[in-house]
């Protein structure tokens, strides 16, 4: 039977039409062992990634490769250096403590970024809240730190998948729940 609509009619395009949906990004505040990894498990994952370092022998295609950006520049001067979003997904995991409180300090204020997380242990992440509170800063929930979720051992690589696994979560929405049924009761 043939259909006498003229070509282009709506009809025509029915299931055609797919929506671009913005992909979110990693944004790294570090590059060493765990950021190296973390690229990697990025690179994996097909999740976009810019890292941001001050130090250019570490910010190399080599060490970074599908990097979609990388950013030599001073951590007191992100925002001049490195535009963030609403799709940005931001790690700090710096060389040091006093660098990871500039780094935190900084993205703070810009509510449009919706993860900012940060490796450290409790104790160093007090330290940083209440140096940062005292100078009038706000902490709000888009903090998580210690970064990542418990998966067991400390290796970098490890850190790096609790890190990565914490913000697929995150990005789509989920919750931290195991998919595991229990099959012993049947």
């Amino acid at each position: 039977m043939a259909d006498d609509r003229p070509l282009g009619h709506a009809a025509d395009a029915d299931g055609l039409i797919e929506p671009i949906v913005p992909e979110p990004e990693l944004v790294l505040f570090g590059g060493g062992h765990i950021g190296q990894y973390l690229a990697r498990l990025c690179s994996a994952m097909e999740m976009p990634y810019r890292v941001y370092d001050d130090r250019p022998e570490i910010l190399t295609p080599e060490r970074f490769p599908g990097a979609a950006a990388l950013v030599c520049a001073p951590f007191d001067k992100i925002p001049g250096n490195i535009e963030l979003s609403a799709l940005s997904y931001c790690v700090i995991m710096t060389y040091g403590h006093d660098h990871d409180e500039i780094v935190l300090e900084q993205l703070l204020p810009d509510r449009d970024i919706p993860y900012i997380g940060m490796v450290g242990s409790p104790n160093k992440a007090r330290v940083l809240i209440d140096h940062i509170r005292s100078r009038g800063g706000v902490i709000d929930e888009r903090l998580y730190c210690p970064v990542g979720l418990s998966i067991g051992r400390n290796q970098p690589q490890e850190i790096a998948l609790s890190i990565l696994s914490e913000v697929v979560l995150i990005c789509r929405g989920g919750s931290p729940v195991h998919l595991r049924r229990d099959w012993t009761e049947q």
